[in-house]
């Protein structure tokens, strides 16, 4: 993000009074992530036994968490060697629902962005709420919850979806390193160790 501030700057498309406002805005953003840790530790031990028991996470948001959604994936396949999907809406509408169950631990990403994108997202977290009751959401819009269940987790809203990203990861990485502990994961001690070798012939002939 900030490598693209100081492109955007350096090539004349942003005022310097322009990007010193963005450094500024990034700036209250990043003086909240200690807080977020903090939000995030404790949303974990609420909810110790249901995160350790999942058999598989689904995070679901907007567009432009793709980057967030994906590391969600790879965050928690890696650590918590666990099915573990980052759907954009679009992508879980289109197919992603279909592997929905009972058992399913799903997180929803609430941005303050397109009405529309986020009247979906709702529709689509009641629609899985009737399937599995461990939904989840994650919310930086400063709105209080529809559903005052007390699985949400509010975090400091972030009125730029774009910069939103910067503290919508930090409870996925801060749940994955918990969840992992409470599984017995020992991660001093890698899995797998002989996968790289044993595909090298596979991997030349892509």
């Amino acid at each position: 993000m900030l490598l693209g501030l100081r492109s955007a700057a350096d090539q004349g498309r942003l005022t310097e009074l322009a990007a010193n406002q963005e450094l500024d805005d990034f700036s209250l953003i990043i003086e909240k992530m200690n807080y977020t840790v903090q939000q995030a530790n404790d949303f974990y031990r609420k909810f110790t036994i249901d995160f350790t028991n999942a058999p598989e996470f689904t995070a679901i948001g907007a567009s432009v968490l793709a980057g967030t959604l994906a590391e969600m994936q790879t965050k928690f396949t890696e650590i918590m060697r666990v099915p573990s999907r980052g759907y954009t809406l679009a992508q879980f509408t289109k197919g992603g629902y279909l592997g929905a169950h009972e058992t399913h631990r799903q997180f929803y990403v609430e941005l303050t962005t397109n009405p529309t994108v986020m009247a979906q997202l709702q529709a689509v977290k009641d629609y899985e709420s009737r399937l599995t009751p461990h939904i989840y959401t994650i919310s930086l819009t400063g709105e209080a919850p529809t559903l005052k269940d007390e699985q949400t987790l509010q975090l400091t809203a972030v009125e730029d979806p774009y910069k939103a990203p910067l503290l919508a990861i930090i409870p996925f990485q801060v749940l994955a390193w918990f969840i992992a502990k409470s599984k017995g994961i020992n991660l001093n001690h890698p899995i797998f160790t002989d996968f790289h070798d044993q595909i090298k012939i596979a991997e030349t002939g892509i």
